[in-house]
């Protein structure tokens, strides 16, 4: 402001009329083009700023992008972020949407080829989306499974699209998955502890991914490990809902008891075990006459293309009869004589799908 009130006073002291009216048909110009330049070629810094909407830009160089949320969705605000589709791939708009009443997002672009990237549930403000000023660097983000809530989990997708010409759909999934166990029981026939049952059981989830790229892409390599071969008390008590990695059960009986239980993790595709990435295991862990005994599972590992471990976006359930003894490390799998396992494999889908459409 200081700096503009000096400019005023020069041109109000010039003397010569046709100088002044000269310099101020000048300085209007410069202002119609330092107020247009942004507008015209700057509309990601300008709606960056924005919560919930976005700066009105030029007609000519701009589009509305109206989203479309199905009613019923468990969608708490969402985040678009859209990235010029080229060979740099840089932010063009942001904005974030808390008021989802009417279902309907208006997203703000310019005209051209572009990715959208929508993250619903984001466990991050604003400030850590300005990280993302390209395509690449919002790739680097991460999703934290001991921050996730079992009501809003983060979901996300990715498209491209031409803003103004093109019209399309896009599903919004979940960047985790679940672990199922539907059923449990127990047969110990010709055993020696024929007819007992297994007490004190609980049922957690060890070797766990414990971040995910928002783009919820396979893992090879799990980077940061929770419940690293057992049980971990310092894992579990930095999650803000311990019940989506374990669950207590109970006495575990000869009658097959439909727990339903649903723990939740971060995909891990690693294609060969080792210490850095261990597979991540569902484990049932109980007593029979007061001694702690194991029963790990690897989780989807087998042959076959549909058993290369967990994915995003799945649900993976499971029907066990335990019958015999387990192990005594909780990072050892069960062989086949020590539980009949059932599993079941599907895609995470639930009453509504949680479509967007442009």
């Amino acid at each position: 402001m200081k700096a503009h009130r000096s400019i005023i006073y020069i041109a109000l002291n010039i003397v010569n009329h046709y100088v002044f009216v000269t310099f101020i048909k000048s300085l209007l110009i410069l202002s119609f083009v330092a107020l247009t330049v942004p507008a015209l070629q700057g509309c990601s810094k300008q709606a960056c700023t924005q919560d919930g909407s976005f700066t009105e830009m030029s007609p000519k160089n701009s589009v509305k992008l109206a989203v479309h949320l199905n009613s019923g969705t468990p969608i708490r605000s969402v985040d678009a972020l859209v990235f010029n589709d080229d060979r740099l791939e840089r932010i063009d708009s942001y904005q974030r949407f808390n008021d989802l009443s009417d279902r309907i997002l208006q997203i703000g672009s310019c005209r051209g080829n572009k990715i959208i990237a929508l993250c619903a549930n984001s466990q991050w403000d604003k400030d850590k989306w300005r990280e993302a000023d390209t395509f690449n660097r919002l790739m680097e983000i991460k999703a934290e499974l001991t921050k996730e809530e079992r009501d809003f989990p983060v979901m996300s997708s990715v498209i491209h699209i031409n803003a103004g010409s093109d019209t399309t759909g896009v599903r919004l999934e979940r960047v985790s998955s679940i672990i199922r166990l539907n059923s449990i029981c127990c047969d110990f026939s010709g055993r020696a502890y024929d007819g007992e049952g297994i007490s004190d059981a609980r049922v957690y989830l060890t070797n766990v991914s414990g971040i995910c790229s928002i783009a919820g892409e396979d893992s090879d390599k799990v980077e940061t490990i929770i419940n690293h071969g057992g049980l971990i008390r310092d894992d579990l008590e930095s999650f803000n809902d311990t019940s989506l990695i374990i669950s207590h059960l109970g006495p575990i009986t000869t009658t097959p008891a439909y727990h339903c239980v649903e723990l939740l993790c971060y995909p891990n595709t690693a294609k060969h075990e080792d210490a850095g990435t261990p597979f991540t295991r569902l484990v049932i862990e109980g007593k029979i006459h007061d001694e702690t005994w194991y029963w790990p599972i690897n989780i989807n590992r087998g042959s076959g293309r549909d058993h290369e471990g967990i994915r995003n976006n799945m649900i993976y359930s499971y029907d066990i009869i335990i019958t015999r003894k387990g192990t005594k490390d909780p990072d050892m799998p069960v062989t086949s004589d020590m539980a009949e396992v059932v599993s079941k494999v599907e895609r995470w889908i639930e009453k509504d799908e949680y479509c967007v459409e442009f």
